[in-house]
C-alpha cells in the first residue's frame, strides 16, 4: 500500500503538470487533489482494485498524451478505448476487494458480460459521433473562407444548381455506409453488398466524365469530403478475391465460361434483391474500371487518385484546400498514398494560387493548419523537402513587395493573464482583458491586409473599430500551451479567437502554433524558460520556411521566454525580421535572456522595441518606418477608445493602477502626436515599403490629435476634504492631470493627485466611534513605546515635513 500511494502521488503530480500546462488554469489543482484522495482511499481500503485502477489510469493518460501508433487511425483509437473500458469493468466486477465483487457473485455472468458490452458500445457510439462531427468540419471552414475568396458570379450559381442533385445522391449513398448505431466493420459484415454498391456509387459520382472542372470543384466543397474518405474504405480481401476469381475465370475453357456467366449474374441479382441494393456493384465496378490505374474494390485509393492526380488540374484553389483539410482530419497515416497526395497538391499549384492555398490552410477555425500539415503530419523527409523546395521557389511569390506576417504571444501580450501563474505575471488588468490598442496595432502592422490596400473596405465594424476583412490576414499566435490529444488545447484557444473575430476584436481569423509538453514541464517543475524559448524559436523557423516570401514581426512580453526567442529571431533572420516588440510586464533586469541582446549588432538591436502600452509600440513601429503617420493616428484613437471601454467595465486591478495607466496613456498620446506632427508627409518616403503607392495616397498630410483621457469627476470648489497633510478646502481640480489644488488649514496650497483626497469622515455610528477610539489608543501605544510622552506621532512628522517644504518652496510644488 505504501508503494502504491507513492506511485499514485508521483503519477498524479505528473498529471497535474500536464493538465495545467495544457489548459493553463489552476482548476487542474482541484482535479489533482480529488484524484489523490480517491487513489489514496482506494489503495488503502481496496489495495487490489485500487492498484488495477491506478495502472489502467496511468496507461490511459499515456494513451491520450503520446502520439504513438494507436493515434494513427480512428479505428485503433476506438480499439484502445474499448480495451481500457473492458479493463476498468473487469477490475470493478472481479477484483476480490472491489465494491462490485458482490454483484459478480449474485448476478449471472451473461448479465455482466452484456452490461460491459453495452457500456463499450455506448462509449464507442459517443466517440464516433464526436469524430463524425470533426469529419464534417470541412464545410464549416468554408464559412471563414467566404470572407477571403471573391464573390461568386452568375456562372457559379448555375454550377451550384447542377451540383445539388449529385450532392443529394452522394448523401443518400453515404447514409447506407455510415451507420450511426453500428461500427463500420459490423455494418459491412451485415450489409456488405449494400455497402459495396454504395461505395461504388459514391466513386462514380465523382468520376463522372460529364462533370466540368467547376462542377467537380463545387462538388468537393459542398459534400462532407472528410466523412466520405473515412467511410469509403479499401476492401483488400474483396479486391484479392476479385482478382483471383477473374484470373480463375480466364483460365477456364471457353465453353465452361459461357455456361457460368448467366449463373453468376443470377446469383448476384439474387443477393442484391435480398439485401435491397438499388444497383449492382458489378455494374458500378465495370463503369469505373475504364479509368487507367483503377483498383477494384479499393474505392478510397481510387477516390484519392482521382482527386489528387487524375483530375487535380480541374480543381479550384478552394477545392484543393478542402481536399487538404479532409486528408488532415482523416489522418495521413490512415492511407499509404495520403502523403503523396499532399505532395501532388502542392507541387502542382503555382504562383498566386499557391499563395492563396497556403492562406486558406491557415485561415480555419481548427488546429489543422499549414504548419501542422507539413511539419507534423507529413512524416516522410523526402516529401517534406520536396514541398518546401517548391514553396521556396521565387517564381511562386505573387507580390513584388513582400507581405508581413505578425507572430504574437497570447498571454500578457494580446490578453492580460491577470497575474495568474503559469499564464503570466501582468496583474495590471483583469484576467482575459484585451490590451487597449492591440487589435488596431495588428491590423495596421499587417501590410498584407486587403492585399496591400489600406483603405477601409465596407463591411461589419466591430467594437474595437476594426472593419471585417475580405482579404486573408497574416496573424499567427505562438502559444506555450502544448498540443494534446485531438488538439484539445489549441481548439479551446481557437474558439476564443473565433469569438473575438466575430466581435471585431481581430481583423482576421488567426492561426495557432502550440508548444510541447517538454518545455511546459520544464517551466512548471524546474522554472527553466530555455526550452520554452527554444520551442517558440523552432516554431518560427518552421513557419518561416513555409512563407519564404514574407517578412516578420514578433510581438511578445518579457515575463517568460519571448524575449530570448525574439533575440534569436533577430540574430538568425535579421534580413527578414522587421521588428521584435516586447511588452514590458516586469522590471527589465528580471527579463530572461537579457544578456544575449548585448551580443547583437547595433542595427539588430535597433529592431527590438520595448513598450508598456500599444501607443508606445505604435510609436516604435512608426519611427522604424513600419507604419505610416495616418496609421499611427488610427492606433492612438483606437487605444483611447479601448481604454475608455475598459474603464467603464472596471477591468483594472486597483484605482492606483488605473490612474498610473491613464497618466502613461496621456503622455504617450502626446509623444505620438508630436512625433507624427514633426515627421509629417516626409514619413511616407522613409518607410521601406514606399513602393506601395496605395499606402502613400491614403496617408494624410497631418496626424489627428487624440484628446487626453480625463480623470473621474472631482469635488466642487469649496468642498472640505482630507489629505495626508491635513484638512483643507478644494480650490481647483484639473481632470487632465488629475490633481487638486487644496488650500490646507495651515495656509498652504497643495497640488495633489485625486486618489489621495477624500471627504473628512465623522463617526456617525457606534462601530465607527469604537474604530476611532481604537486608533487613538494605537497612536498612544506608539508614543509610549518610544519612551517619551512628549514625542509626536508619525503623522505630525509628516506635517512638519510638508510645512517646512512649503515654507521654502512655491505653491506649485507637487507632493512628490
Amino acid at each position: 500500500r505504501s508503494i502504491g500511494l507513492a506511485c499514485a502521488a508521483w503519477h498524479v503530480s505528473r498529471g497535474l503538470v500536464l493538465v495545467m500546462v495544457a489548459r493553463g488554469a489552476w482548476w487542474g489543482l482541484g482535479i489533482a487533489v480529488v484524484v489523490v484522495l480517491v487513489c489514496g482511499i482506494s489503495l488503502y481500503v481496496t489495495p487490489v482494485w485500487g492498484a488495477a485502477n491506478l495502472a489502467l489510469a496511468v496507461g490511459f493518460v499515456g494513451f491520450l498524451f503520446k502520439g504513438d501508433w494507436q493515434h494513427r487511425e480512428q479505428e485503433k483509437e476506438q480499439w484502445m478505448t474499448s480495451f481500457f473500458i473492458v479493463g476498468f469493468a473487469a477490475a470493478f466486477f472481479y477484483a476480490p476487494d472491489s465494491w462490485g465483487a458482490g454483484i459478480a457473485d449474485i448476478a449471472p455472468k451473461k448479465v455482466i458480460i452484456l452490461s460491459i458490452i453495452f457500456v463499450v458500445w455506448g462509449i464507442n457510439f459517443l466517440t464516433r459521433c464526436i469524430h463524425r462531427g470533426s469529419l464534417k468540419s470541412g464545410v464549416v471552414a468554408r464559412t471563414v473562407w467566404a470572407n477571403i475568396l471573391r464573390e461568386r458570379g452568375a456562372d457559379e450559381r448555375i454550377v451550384r444548381v447542377v451540383v445539388e442533385e449529385k450532392v443529394k445522391r452522394v448523401q443518400d449513398k453515404l447514409r447506407l455506409i455510415d451507420s450511426k448505431a453500428l461500427p463500420g466493420w459490423a455494418n459491412f459484415l451485415l450489409l456488405f453488398p449494400i455497402v459495396i454498391a454504395a461505395e461504388a456509387a459514391v466513386y462514380n459520382v465523382f468520376a463522372d466524365p460529364a462533370l466540368s472542372g467547376a462542377e467537380l470543384s463545387r462538388l468537393v466543397t459542398e459534400v462532407h469530403l472528410g466523412l466520405i474518405l473515412y467511410k469509403v474504405k479499401d476492401r483488400h480481401l474483396l479486391g484479392h478475391a476479385f482478382a483471383l476469381a477473374r484470373g480463375t475465370y480466364q483460365l477456364l475453357p471457353s465453353r465452361l465460361r459461357v455456361g457460368l456467366t448467366p449463373i453468376a449474374r443470377k446469383l448476384l441479382r439474387l443477393v442484391s434483391w435480398i439485401y435491397g441494393a438499388t444497383e449492382s456493384p458489378q455494374v458500378a465496378v465495370r463503369d469505373a474500371s475504364t479509368t487507367p490505374g483503377f483498383h477494384p474494390y479499393h474505392y478510397r485509393t481510387n477516390l484519392l487518385l482521382l482527386l489528387c492526380e487524375w483530375r487535380l488540374a480541374d480543381l479550384t484553389v478552394e477545392a484543393r484546400a478542402t481536399l487538404l483539410h479532409s486528408l488532415m482530419i482523416l489522418k495521413l497515416s490512415a492511407h499509404p498514398q495520403a502523403e503523396n497526395c499532399v505532395r501532388q497538391i502542392f507541387v502542382r499549384t503555382f504562383g498566386p494560387q499557391l499563395a492563396l492555398l497556403k492562406r486558406l490552410c491557415d485561415s480555419k477555425r481548427s488546429h489543422h493548419n499549414l504548419h501542422k500539415l507539413i511539419w507534423q503530419d507529413v512524416s516522410s523527409e523526402s516529401i517534406r523537402g520536396e514541398i518546401l523546395l517548391h514553396l521556396s521557389h521565387p517564381t511562386h511569390w505573387s507580390q513584388a513587395v513582400p507581405e508581413r506576417k505578425i507572430l504574437s504571444d497570447v498571454d500578457d501580450t494580446f490578453v492580460s493573464s491577470g497575474g495568474r501563474y503559469p499564464a503570466g505575471v501582468d496583474g495590471r488588468y483583469a484576467h482575459r482583458t484585451i490590451y487597449p490598442g492591440v487589435s488596431r496595432f495588428f491590423l495596421e502592422l499587417d501590410s498584407g491586409f486587403h492585399n496591400g490596400n489600406w483603405s477601409e473596405i465596407p463591411g461589419r465594424t466591430g467594437g474595437a473599430g476594426v472593419t471585417e476583412s475580405r482579404g486573408a490576414g497574416n496573424v499567427v499566435f505562438l502559444s506555450a500551451r502544448p498540443h494534446v490529444w485531438r488538439g484539445l488545447s489549441e481548439n479551446a484557444s481557437l474558439k476564443k479567437f473565433n469569438r473575438l473575430w466575430r466581435k471585431g476584436n481581430l481583423h482576421v481569423m488567426p492561426a495557432l502554433l502550440p508548444g510541447d509538453l517538454h518545455s511546459g514541464n520544464a517551466f512548471m517543475t524546474q522554472g527553466n524558460l530555455e526550452p520554452m524559448a527554444s520551442k517558440k524559436f523552432s516554431n518560427f523557423q518552421q513557419y518561416a520556411s513555409l512563407y519564404p516570401e514574407c517578412t516578420y514581426c514578433f510581438v511578445g512580453d518579457n515575463g517568460q521566454g519571448d524575449f530570448l526567442a525574439g533575440v534569436r529571431m533577430v540574430r538568425e533572420f535579421g534580413h527578414r525580421m522587421d521588428a521584435v516588440f516586447i511588452h514590458q510586464v516586469q522590471p527589465l533586469h528580471l527579463t530572461f535572456g537579457w544578456p544575449e541582446m548585448e551580443a547583437l549588432a547595433p542595427d539588430q538591436r535597433r529592431k527590438i522595441v520595448i513598450f508598456r502600452d500599444y501607443i508606445e509600440a505604435a510609436l516604435g513601429a512608426f519611427r522604424r518606418g513600419l507604419i505610416a503617420v495616418q496609421a499611427l493616428s488610427r492606433i492612438m484613437h483606437s487605444a483611447r477608445q479601448d481604454y475608455l471601454a475598459l474603464e467603464a467595465e472596471g477591468n483594472f486591478e486597483s484605482a492606483e493602477v488605473k490612474e498610473t495607466e491613464r497618466l502613461r496613456f496621456n503622455a504617450n498620446l502626446e509623444l505620438a502626436y508630436q512625433a507624427g506632427l514633426s515627421a509629417g508627409p516626409a514619413s511616407l518616403s522613409a518607410t521601406p515599403r514606399s513602393a506601395n503607392k496605395k499606402m502613400q495616397a491614403f496617408a494624410g498630410d497631418c496626424i489627428v490629435p487624440a484628446p487626453p483621457i480625463p480623470a473621474p469627476d472631482g469635488y466642487p470648489e469649496g468642498t472640505a476634504v482630507h489629505t495626508p497633510y491635513g484638512e483643507g478646502v478644494v480650490v481647483t481640480y484639473d481632470r487632465i492631470s488629475g490633481r487638486y489644488a487644496v488650500e490646507l488649514s495651515w495656509k498652504c496650497t497643495l497640488y495633489i493627485n485625486h486618489l489621495r483626497v477624500r471627504l473628512p469622515r465623522t463617526p456617525d455610528s457606534t462601530p465607527e466611534r469604537w474604530g476611532t477610539l481604537a486608533s487613538t489608543f494605537k497612536k498612544a501605544a506608539q508614543v509610549l513605546r518610544r519612551g517619551s510622552l512628549d514625542s509626536k506621532p508619525e503623522v505630525d512628522l509628516a506635517l512638519e515635513h510638508v510645512d517646512g517644504g512649503s515654507s521654502g518652496g512655491s505653491e506649485g510644488d507637487d507632493d512628490g
